[in-house]
């Protein structure tokens, strides 16, 4: 917008804070027109620093991260194949290992006896009165 470089309400800081309004105005004319990729490109062309804000469903289907293996496609144990973003920091000697999360419970009895030590006797005492909760074991049939 060349023009605006000339228009008075514009011309200095206090300038366009006094007529911010009119600005807004301007600049959503000017980003109603563009999807936010356009509008990060011209920008970044006219250098203006930009960048394009990422929702969910962009995070996924971003061509770059998908490439970049950001995106991780994973079996999880009651809902299927499901997709996960990884571990956004790459380091070259580390690995972050993706896996979906179990359900509530599935370890419930396993944690207790390791860090309680507790005989199996009580542990099972413990799930049959609901003190404590034992995810069942799903039937994958």
């Amino acid at each position: 917008r060349e023009d605006l470089l000339t228009d008075p309400r514009f011309a200095h800081q206090a300038d366009r804070y006094e007529n911010r309004d009119a600005l807004r105005e301007e600049i959503t004319k000017w980003t109603q027109v563009r999807d936010k990729y356009d509008a990060m490109r011209e920008l970044a062309e006219a250098g203006v620093p930009a960048s394009a804000i990422l929702d969910t469903k962009d995070l996924y289907t971003n061509p770059h991260m998908v490439e970049r293996g950001f995106v991780h496609t994973i079996e999880h144990e009651t809902h299927g194949e499901i997709k996960l973003l990884g571990w956004p920091a790459r380091l070259s000697e580390s690995h972050v290992p993706i896996k979906g999360s179990p359900r509530l419970g599935a370890h419930s009895k396993e944690v207790l006896r390791e860090d309680l030590a507790l005989p199996e006797a009580e542990l099972d005492a413990l799930i049959t009165g609901e003190v404590i909760n034992q995810a069942p074991a799903l039937n994958k049939t």
